[in-house]
């Protein structure tokens, strides 16, 4: 859908949500971030792949004057591959799961580093 528009039906939502969310930021006044989630970032092979499909969806957030986070890729760059899975579960379930107190320190940091410049001259 991001790449090759297809299908149609879901493309127009896409546009739709996107239009949507710029015409709340110029009518506001305010930022808007969309924020990628769950494009798996920890994969060496799927590198190129996953490169293009993130160039295509920021070009497109961008053209609707929107900005744009991939926040597994921030995630993996904070963390590292072998880090990232240990902010997920306790004891016998680490590694799975919801987030846990590391993972809720690091995801809130992240999203600090992304909001605090976006909000800079914003009341």
């Amino acid at each position: 859908m991001w790449r090759g528009g297809t299908p149609a039906d879901a493309n127009a939502l896409l546009d739709a949500f996107l239009r949507d969310l710029a015409a709340i930021r110029r009518s506001r006044g305010i930022p808007i971030i969309v924020a990628a989630w769950g494009i798996e970032a920890r994969c060496p092979s799927l590198a190129s792949t996953r490169a293009a499909l993130i160039e295509a969806m920021r070009a497109r957030i961008a053209a609707s004057g929107l900005q744009f986070v991939d926040l597994d890729g921030r995630i993996v760059e904070k963390m590292g591959i072998d880090g990232v899975a240990g902010l997920h579960g306790f004891g016998a379930s680490l590694g799975t799961g919801h987030l846990n107190v590391e993972g809720n320190r690091v995801y809130g940091e992240i999203f600090a580093d992304i909001l605090r410049p976006a909000l800079a001259g914003h009341p």
